[in-house]
C-alpha cells in the first residue's frame, strides 16, 4: 500500500497542480474497522456508496482500525493486513491520516516493546506512508498532520504536535505562495466540536493556536478534523472547520450522528454535504452553503 500511496502522490503532483474550477472528495472519519461485526458488515455498502459518488479522491480522518494502541505488534500487523485489503476497494485514490487507534502498542498493557522497529508510529510509516505530508489537487494544497505525540516514558499519547513536525509545517508554508488555497487535515481537532455543547471544554488548545498562527498570512480555507465522533460545520474568519462524523455504526453512536462528508470545490467556493443515504432507506443529506 505504501508504494501505491506514493504513486498516487506522484500522479497528483504531476497532473493536478494547475487550478481546476470544480472537484470533489469524500472525507471518511473514524471508521474503527474490525471493532465489531456490525461495523465490518457496514463497510461494504459504504464503499459502494462512495464509489457511486465518483469523487476525485478519498481522504480518511484517522482511526482506520480498532485498535492497535493496546495491541501487540503481531496483532497490530494482522489489523494492518486487513486494513490494506479493505481500503483497496475504493475506486478513487485514498489519502490517509494517522489516528490514535492506528498507533501500535503504545499503551503498556499491549506488552509491546518500544524498541521494536514497528512500535508506535513506525508500522504506519513503514506500511501506509508518512505521518504528515502535503499534496496538491486542483490548485489547492492539502496538508495532513499527525497531532498525537507518542511519549515513550509514560507509554501514552498526547494531543500535541511534535517539534519536528511543526518545523516541517513552517517550512512547507514558507515555500507555499500566499494566494494558494490551503486545506489542513488533522485527526485531533483544531477547533473542538465538543466545546459547542459541553460547558468548560476548551475550543482551542495552545497547540492548535500555534498551528493557526503559522497559517496567518496564507489562504487557509478549510480545516478537516475527526476524533470526537460528531459532525460540525463551523465558519469563522474566512475558514471552514468541518469535523467528520463516524462513517460506520460505532458502539454507543446515535444513528443520526453517523455519516460521511462530501466536499465540493466549485469556482473557489466550498460546499459541505453530510450524507447518510448509504445506511438509511430515506435520504438524509444535510447541506449548508458557504
Amino acid at each position: 500500500m505504501k508504494k501505491l500511496f506514493f504513486v498516487w502522490i506522484l500522479l497528483f503532483l504531476c497532473g493536478t497542480v494547475a487550478a481546476r474550477e470544480k472537484f470533489s472528495f469524500v472525507f471518511l472519519a473514524d471508521l474503527h474497522l474490525f471493532g465489531t461485526e456490525k461495523i465490518d458488515s457496514a463497510f461494504v455498502p459504504l464503499v459502494d456508496y462512495v464509489n457511486d459518488l465518483d469523487p476525485d479522491f478519498v481522504l480518511t480522518g484517522g482511526d482506520h482500525v480498532y485498535t492497535c494502541k493496546n495491541a501487540s505488534i503481531e496483532a497490530s500487523g494482522e489489523l494492518y493486513d486487513r486494513w490494506e485489503e479493505q481500503y483497496g476497494k475504493f475506486d478513487a485514490p485514498v489519502f490517509q491520516m494517522i489516528g490514535n487507534h492506528d498507533k501500535v502498542g503504545v499503551l503498556a498493557e499491549s506488552g509491546a516493546d518500544p524498541s521494536d522497529p514497528l512500535w508506535g508510529d513506525r508500522m504506519y510509516e513503514r506500511r501506509i506512508g508518512p505521518r504528515y505530508y502535503s499534496f496538491m489537487f486542483g490548485g489547492w494544497k492539502f496538508i495532513v498532520l499527525d497531532r498525537f505525540r507518542v511519549d515513550v516514558p509514560t507509554r501514552n499519547y498526547y494531543p500535541e504536535t511534535d517539534p519536528e513536525q511543526l518545523a516541517w509545517l513552517e517550512a512547507e508554508l514558507a515555500r507555499t505562495a500566499p494566494e494558494v488555497p490551503l486545506v489542513l487535515a488533522s485527526h485531533v481537532p483544531l477547533i473542538s466540536p465538543v466545546a459547542m455543547f459541553v460547558a468548560g471544554e476548551p475550543a482551542l488548545s495552545e497547540d492548535a493556536a500555534r498551528i493557526l498562527e503559522l497559517c496567518r498570512g496564507h489562504n487557509l480555507r478549510l480545516v478537516l478534523q475527526a476524533h470526537f465522533h460528531v459532525f460540525m460545520d463551523l465558519f469563522s474568519q474566512g475558514v471552514r472547520y468541518v469535523s467528520g462524523p463516524p462513517a460506520l455504526p460505532l458502539p454507543g453512536l446515535r444513528q443520526e450522528d453517523q455519516g460521511i462528508v462530501r466536499i465540493t470545490v466549485d469556482d473557489g467556493q466550498i460546499g459541505v454535504e453530510w450524507q447518510q443515504e448509504y445506511f438509511r432507506e430515506q435520504p438524509a443529506c444535510r447541506k449548508r452553503p458557504d
